[in-house]
């Protein structure tokens, strides 16, 4: 019997959506929200995710919404979403349209930060036009008025910015005037004290794993110069994707701990992929990513699978801030 794989697709993903209808109504119930641990000194709350990878898809359109609907079911605990790019999976106009879509009918927080990764800089229209449609689409969904995919978001205080790739590799093309944005920002923001969040897509060279699963995964030639800067200051949380590794913290036997690495007071955070099983390392599930809890002496990073809107104990991580005595 020969199998027409187009078929089977189709009756897979059909399969697929009547699941996820079903388990949306999950986020519902009281005893599925996010909760912080600590209601009383919480400082900041935000959930992370990355790699979407938006098609025409129905299952993926409906996935996203799932996870959307769980980070953000309640808007006072839940400050900002993150997401670390590859939004789409083409950088097509219609792609981005269907994402933001996505956002303005699930989302409920105001914040939205959204970084682009290589896929959406891969338009068939070129990496400008793929840059303008992300751009464009951000600014209708949030109200904003960003000109570039970099850009800077303060949230309860906490300043989040926001890396991207002007080019359309695999890996990251970072202009020298985006670098010295990036300084400018990351010296403005220190001066609050308080943790910084860089937000991009690819990680940090030679972090993550990033040698071991995938040779041209890092952020590319520029790694150096970004690092340099990060390295400049406190208590940096620098989140990325494009690995598509799942959680590797709390494994039994599963080797390196690929998903936090840390440099001092530097913490190097990859999400896993939230559309494709993570077959690179870790936990394979799709749909996740971190919830972090932000409080005056440290920041606790509470694993979640949105989609079946449940916690992943088993990779939580608490990271401890230094003071200004101890920096210095």
């Amino acid at each position: 019997m020969v199998i027409n794989m187009k078929v089977l697709y189709a009756i897979l993903s059909a399969l697929l959506s009547l699941i996820l209808s079903f388990t949306s109504s999950l986020g519902e119930g009281a005893d599925h929200m996010i909760k912080p641990t600590d209601a009383k000194n919480i400082r900041m709350c935000f959930a992370t995710a990355s790699d979407t990878h938006i098609t025409d898809s129905s299952v993926r359109y409906t996935q996203l919404k799932q996870g959307l609907a769980d980070m953000t079911y309640d808007t006072d605990i839940v400050d900002a979403v993150v997401f670390a790019g590859d939004l789409t999976d083409h950088g097509e106009k219609a792609q981005f349209d269907y994402l933001f879509e996505a956002f303005d009918e699930a989302c409920k927080t105001e914040n939205i930060i959204l970084a682009t990764g290589n896929h959406d800089t891969w338009s068939d229209d070129g990496s400008v036009a793929g840059m303008k449609y992300f751009v464009d689409g951000y600014n209708a969904l949030t109200g904003r008025n960003i000109e570039k995919p970099y850009y800077t978001t303060v949230v309860n205080g906490y300043t989040f910015i926001t890396l991207a790739s002007e080019g359309d590799h695999v890996y990251a093309t970072i202009s020298q005037e985006q670098i010295d944005w990036f300084d400018a920002e990351m010296t403005k923001a220190s001066l609050s004290g308080l943790p910084i969040f860089v937000v991009c897509h690819f990680p940090i060279n030679g972090t993550n794993g990033q040698a071991e699963l995938w040779d041209e995964g890092g952020i590319g030639e520029q790694s150096d110069a970004i690092n340099a800067i990060l390295l400049k200051h406190s208590n940096v949380f620098y989140i990325s994707g494009h690995l598509h590794a799942g959680f590797t913290g709390g494994l039994i036997d599963a080797g390196p701990d690929y998903t936090i690495e840390s440099n001092g007071s530097v913490h190097y955070i990859n999400l896993p992929c939230f559309t494709y099983l993570n077959t690179e390392a870790g936990n394979p599930l799709s749909g996740c990513g971190y919830v972090f809890e932000v409080y005056d002496d440290y920041v606790l990073l509470r694993s979640r699978d949105y989609v079946m809107t449940g916690w992943l104990d088993l990779h939580d991580a608490r990271i401890d801030l230094v003071t200004a005595q101890a920096a210095s």
